[in-house]
């Protein structure tokens, strides 16, 4: 206390000189220019009260000012109850604490050190790594060096002939001590030099290295533990009997520092704790992160201990809603649950148990929520939550919640409570079962198959627990159960029960089987009779009908399968004149007649049928014998008939006559020239044939032997018989067509089109048979016919045209949804919204809605409008899909697929915090003011609502879509309430709290 005395009185000493001297205009004390000083080492910044400096050479001391810049030499003192930070190069900073004079300078011997010379007090030194600059502090005659690139904060207090180090935060190397070269969080030491005495310390600048030794004097360290709060806790406002708590040796003096930034750059709070290891949390006056650390002083040197944090939240105990189970399979479930009141973009830490004190998770989840798990157990299961904060912080768990998941359903036993027979032999029979607690409803399964594939299942409620079945039966009929619960499980099957038919209907179906056998055995008998008819069928080969044959000339006779005979006749009846030559094993023979004439031939098969008979007509070799004759087609209806002359000559010319006669008494047509043109014929029949050669327009030989050829009718229109169509799939129709086979067709031609007069063919087959199936997706009614093909190219006329149907197939949906109800409409409710692409063709719409995705037990609805609103108030899935209607009997009328939407109830908004302006803020009438808020999940505007009485009548309410509001007419004066709340088409939050302004 002396010792400050004689400084204070020192100090206004020399102040009152320097004014004197000032007046007198001593040199020294005038205006400095700095920029002979060389470069700045540091600047003053954050002065409290009395702070004065020295340039270099100065003998007098000035008073500073925020930015006053320090040179090589300088001087700072700060005086009683003042303050003062220093700003280094590299962002280094050195907090002066009151009664501190200090002197800075640059080593003479190495430009990157910077000396600290402490003559009295205090100062905290915090350094970060981007810090190139090595710091020396004089100990008496000798330095301490500490190294740059380190982030530390260092506490330095002058002792006698001695400094005090003190580490509040990172590490230093410290060179110049012999038994210490590193000082770390926490440790505190006394520095002395060995040898020197009581030496004051050396003035100046000299950065020499002293050969007077440092030693440590002595090492301070109470171990220091801090207990309560935890590290990471989470402390609530409401929650006051909060206290912090510690372990520590005795001390001359404790404090407890508090900080919202972790390395107490800032300190918020600072108790004295001297004496005591317990004190109360300030709770009130924190938030957010809250750093705290101890620190003890012996000899006037703190020692800091390590630093805590909790976090001070301003809300209540997480807790969880209640859970709710969704069925997936036969015992595996899906458990959902959230959280009341949701933080927005908070995690959470979600547990699932089989035991109520969590030894065994069965499941856990970090993240956001709400939680899902898969449970495949049954029993009890525990839930519990917290909240993870930032910092590693985390809430106190909350409530467990015990949750049961039942057992999967087992298969009911099946009994048959009566049995017997009605009037007309129908079985009856009364069938029982018992339901289990969990059943909803019951599934009777009935089928003629013991497997019980293609059954028929009738759905029962969970009330009924019998069943009568009356059925005529004539085969065994399979019956079993399975349970249904309201969750969609369905269990294993029961016991299968077998009903047999009655006596009645055994003598029936006994009856019914012997004339069942009969028809089965003449069916065989004809199938055999077709697979006889098979086995001896024959195909001739050569000759061809009304082949000319010449006597003496071999005839060679080919076919293909067993023809135990052949034989001649002059007859076609062959009923005269029968020649039969065998030819088992043979395939072809030969034979050469003597005579002319003509015979008729045919094979005989091994099953005593024969081929249809042909003729031969047998001439003598002569100067001119016709051979065949050929028919080629011009158009339908007619034809060209020509000649082939054994040996003719291309140049040679011949007359050609026709006769509908053997003998030639009315010739029809004739022809003079070349074979190579023949006789064009119109009408259909039996056309004899004979030619003479011609020499100058005269006769050169007799005339030729009679050949005949037969012409055919034109082709008739085909006769349809049956037209089918059947909707494959919702955008194919299959068109099945018959008709009856056309006379002389080889083949036949179907084509498609989309006008009845077949002026655009969109679509052509060629078939062989007389049937044919069309696959098609026209949008469009279309037509089709069929037309017969020759061998020759002949094209018949159509047939009658067939109009298929077009296909309507279901619209797009362009949107499907749930739309919330709007609370500005009264009556309003939450409704499945449905809107589709029109169809052309459709005059309405059927729309089936269900609950599951089979659709069935749908509701269905009728809609002349493209789009459709049904209310919703169960949560689930909803399916649905669309059939347009044509109203005609033109379309197919085929649904679209099935959509699925789910619905869940939306979550209630949150209450939001006022942010400004603060409550009991003042304002100049007509100033604009600025109303800010938090944000609001799920708010699509905000809502805020001014008045002049505490009950908000006569209020007025501003909608606003961002989270502040600048009010920019002004309120007249007074004091004007204000709250706020968020607000959707379908919700409103509750109002925040009310606050006021002053408006003056």
């Amino acid at each position: 206390m002396k010792k400050k005395l004689v400084l204070a009185a020192l100090v206004l000493f020399i102040g009152i000189i320097a004014g004197v001297a000032y007046l007198a205009g001593i040199p020294g004390l005038s205006k400095v220019d700095e920029t002979t000083l060389g470069k700045p080492l540091a600047v003053i910044r954050e002065i409290r009260t009395q702070v004065r400096h020295k340039y270099p050479g100065d003998f007098f001391w000035r008073t500073a000012s925020d930015g006053q810049k320090l040179f090589n030499g300088s001087e700072v003192f700060v005086g009683e109850k003042s303050a003062a930070v220093l700003h280094f190069s590299g962002n280094r900073r050195a907090r002066l604490s009151e009664n501190t004079l200090l002197r800075i300078s640059e080593d003479s011997s190495d430009r990157n050190n910077l000396i600290l010379a402490l003559n009295d007090g205090s100062f905290n030194l915090r350094s970060f790594p981007n810090d190139n600059t090595g710091i020396i502090l004089r100990v008496d005659q000798a330095g301490l060096r500490i190294g740059p690139g380190s982030k530390y904060d260092l506490y330095v207090k002058k002792k006698e002939h001695a400094l005090g180090l003190a580490m509040a935060a990172g590490q230093i190397a410290i060179e110049g001590v012999e038994d210490k070269k590193i000082l770390t969080q926490g440790e505190s030491v006394v520095v002395r030099s060995r040898g020197s005495g009581n030496a004051p310390p050396v003035s100046g600048n000299q950065g020499e290295t002293s050969k007077v030794e440092l030693y440590i004097d002595q090492t301070i360290d109470p171990s220091i533990k801090l207990l309560q709060p935890v590290e990471k806790q989470v402390v609530y406002k409401n929650e006051t009997n909060q206290f912090f708590v510690w372990e520590s040796a005795p001390a001359e003096h404790q404090t407890l520092e508090y900080s919202t930034h972790p390395d107490f750059y800032q300190i918020d709070g600072e108790l004295t704790v001297t004496g005591t290891k317990t004190i109360p949390v300030p709770v009130a006056k924190l938030s957010g992160d809250v750093f705290w650390r101890v620190v003890s002083y012996k000899e006037g040197v703190p020692h800091f201990s390590s630093a805590s944090y909790f976090k001070v939240a301003n809300l209540q105990k997480t807790s969880l809603t209640e859970p709710r189970l969704t069925f997936i399979e036969r015992g595996k479930w899906q458990l959902d649950v959230s959280i009341n009141n949701p933080a927005a973009n908070a995690r959470y830490e979600f547990q699932v148990s089989r035991t109520e004190r969590y030894q065994d998770l069965y499941d856990a989840f970090v993240g956001p929520a709400p939680f899902r798990s898969l449970i495949d157990q049954s029993g009890d299961f525990y839930l519990r939550v917290r909240r993870l904060y930032g910092n590693d912080l985390v809430s106190d768990w909350s409530d467990p919640l015990k949750l049961h998941v039942r057992s999967p359903l087992t298969a009911p036993i099946l009994k048959v409570s009566s049995h017997g027979e009605k009037v007309g032999g129908v079985v009856a029979a009364t069938l029982s079962w018992t339901g289990e607690e969990a059943a909803e409803y019951f599934l009777l399964r009935t089928s003629f198959n013991a497997d019980m594939r293609d059954s028929k299942i009738t759905r029962l409620p969970k009330s009924k627990t019998e069943f009568e079945i009356n059925e005529y039966l004539t085969r065994p009929y399979y019956i079993s159960l399975q349970t249904e619960a309201k969750e969609g499980e369905v269990s294993a099957a029961s016991n299968i029960v077998t009903l047999q038919p009655s006596p009645t209907a055994m003598k029936n179906l006994a009856a019914s089987a012997a004339a069942a056998r009969a028809a089965e055995l003449q069916a065989k008998k004809s199938e055999a009779a077709a697979t006889a008819d098979r086995q001896n069928a024959l195909s001739i080969t050569a000759p061809e009908d009304n082949l000319v044959a010449y006597v003496g000339k071999p005839i060679r006779f080919e076919w293909s399968g067993s023809a135990p005979a052949l034989e001649f006749s002059t007859v076609a009846s062959f009923t005269q004149d029968l020649e039969k030559l065998n030819t088992s094993g043979r395939t072809s023979t030969e034979v050469t007649r003597r005579k002319a004439g003509f015979f008729y031939w045919r094979l005989i098969a091994a099953n005593g049928k024969t081929t249809p008979p042909r003729k031969i007509t047998v001439v003598p070799p002569s100067d001119i014998n016709l051979e065949k004759a050929e028919l080629r087609l011009i158009e339908r209806g007619r034809w060209e008939i020509t000649a082939k002359v054994r040996d003719a000559k291309n140049n040679e010319r011949f007359e050609l006559q026709l006769s509908r006669t053997a003998d030639f008494q009315t010739v029809t047509a004739s022809r003079t020239g070349p074979l190579s043109g023949g006789v064009e014929v119109t009408d259909p029949g039996t056309y004899y044939l004979r030619a003479q050669k011609i020499y100058t327009d005269k006769p050169s030989s007799g005339w030729s032997n009679v050949i005949s050829t037969e012409v055919r009718p034109p082709l008739s229109a085909p006769e349809l018989l049956k037209e089918k169509e059947d909707l494959l799939s919702p955008v194919t129709v299959r068109v099945t067509m018959k008709w009856k086979p056309v006379p002389h067709a080889a083949g036949y031609i179907i084509e498609m089109a989309d006008t009845p007069k077949f002026g655009n063919v969109t679509l052509s087959v060629n078939l062989n048979s007389p049937e044919y199936a069309i696959d098609h997706a026209t949008k469009e009614p279309s037509y089709v016919r069929v037309l017969a093909r020759s061998k020759e190219g002949e094209i018949s006329p159509a047939s009658a045209v067939f109009k298929i149907k077009g296909v309507l197939p279901g619209p797009s949906v362009e949107r499907y949804e749930i739309t919330f109800a709007n609370i500005d409409e009264k009556q309003a409710q939450d409704q499945l919204h449905v809107l589709w692409n029109h169809r052309k063709n459709a005059k309405k719409y059927l729309i089936e809605v269900g609950r599951n995705e089979s659709l069935k037990d749908a509701q269905r609805f009728e809609t002349r409008n493209i789009e459709f609103f049904m209310p919703v108030q169960e949560e689930g899935w909803y399916y649905f899909r669309l059939i347009p209607k044509s109203e005609s009997p033109d379309f197919f009328d085929t649904p679209s697929q099935v959509y699925g939407v789910e619905y869940r109830k939306q979550a209630d908004l949150l209450a939001a915090a006022l942010e400004a302006p603060a409550k009991g803020n003042k304002f100049k009438a007509g100033d604009a003011i600025r109303f800010a808020w938090g944000q609001i999940l799920g708010a699509a505007w905000y809502e805020l609502e001014l008045a002049k009485n505490t009950d908000f009548s006569g209020s007025v309410v501003y909608k606003v879509e961002a989270r502040d509001y600048y009010l920019n007419r002004g309120l007249s004066k007074g004091r004007w309430y204000f709250r706020m709340r968020g607000r959707s088409s379908s919700q409103t939050s509750p109002w925040s709290d009310a606050s006021f302004i002053e408006v003056q």
